[in-house]
């Protein structure tokens, strides 16, 4: 069997394996009377696998992984009733964000502890943004009559409520995979892992990771600009616009910004000319850095085009 053919099996069927298991722990959460709150949501240890699929796996299987387990929970839970908005945000944007683990898979396949623990507490936090904003919109009619999106008693109710369940979600969560990490790591020895991993043991793989974790920001921040453009909703007599969308995607592209800039200034062409090899990477990454920079620019324009034509 060639080895591209072999790494692809190995990662559908990681894939395949975790998300079943999140589609198990989800499940039993929802047969536990105390595990559920009243109006949607619940304690539940699916968030584990989902982020194991990122670790392990990388952005693009936790961000699939992560869509899949919210389509069978929306399913299951009934939410297509529920209306766009829910199923948006509660469903498929709060889950997809298991994305987000996968920025540490470096780290994981090094070890680190704590990329496991940051991984998740990202993981949380997103959830929670996602589900705050499906508190808001959805429960806002019946708390506020004045209409106004962000009003105190919505924000409040919204916060109070997700927090209700997320954070217990997120200390169990985090204990179990505090608990279960070592027997993890020694896993990498097994030919699995090893294949998946490989190029994480490689030193001289340590010069791209930077660029492409800078290459998903930009990616993200692009769809951001572009969706608080263009995203509007409407729901019981209210026009939600996803204009806040810009704030994030003018924070996330200055940020990338600043990492070319700084990456280009501080690049050390001698220690890169001992090799012939690994000069030609200084040159590749020089030339990846300054495409960043002319990509970052127009969207950090247009960010801020959003913001005043939406804010001011």
């Amino acid at each position: 069997m060639k080895k591209s053919n072999k790494y692809q099996i190995y990662q559908v069927v990681v894939s395949g394996l975790l998300l079943s298991l999140s589609f198990v722990l989800g499940m039993i959460s929802k047969l536990v009377p105390f595990f559920r709150m009243p109006s949607g949501g619940g304690i539940s240890l699916a968030m584990i696998p989902l982020s194991f699929v990122g670790l392990i796996l990388g952005p693009i299987y936790g961000l699939v992984s992560g869509f899949l387990y919210g389509l069978f929970n929306m399913l299951i839970d009934g939410a297509f009733s529920w209306g766009f908005p829910s199923i948006l945000l509660d469903y498929f944007l709060s889950y997809s964000s298991a994305f987000v683990c996968g920025f540490f898979r470096k780290y994981f396949y090094k070890k680190k502890i704590w990329s496991v623990v940051v991984s998740l507490s990202l993981f949380i936090v997103l959830r929670f943004f996602f589900h705050f904003l499906s508190g808001v919109i959805l429960y806002n009619p019946y708390i506020d009559e004045t209409g106004i999106m962000f009003s105190l008693p919505a924000v409040l109710y919204s916060t109070i409520y997700n927090l209700g369940y997320l954070l217990p979600t997120f200390i169990i969560s985090l204990l179990v995979s505090l608990m279960i990490i070592q027997p993890i790591f020694r896993l990498f020895n097994n030919n699995i892992f090893l294949t998946l991993g490989k190029k994480y043991y490689d030193k001289e793989n340590d010069h791209s990771s930077i660029e492409i974790i800078l290459y998903y920001l930009i990616l993200i921040s692009f769809v951001s600009m572009i969706i608080s453009f263009a995203f509007n909703v409407s729901y019981d007599e209210m026009t939600i616009n996803f204009s806040f969308l810009a704030i994030i995607s003018l924070i996330i592209s200055t940020y990338a910004l600043i990492n070319s800039v700084y990456l280009i200034y501080f690049m050390d062409e001698n220690e890169y000319k001992k090799e012939l090899i690994r000069y030609k990477v200084f040159k590749t990454n020089y030339r990846l850095h300054i495409s960043n920079i002319i990509l970052i620019i127009p969207i950090i324009t247009l960010s801020i085009t959003s913001i005043c034509l939406n804010y001011l």
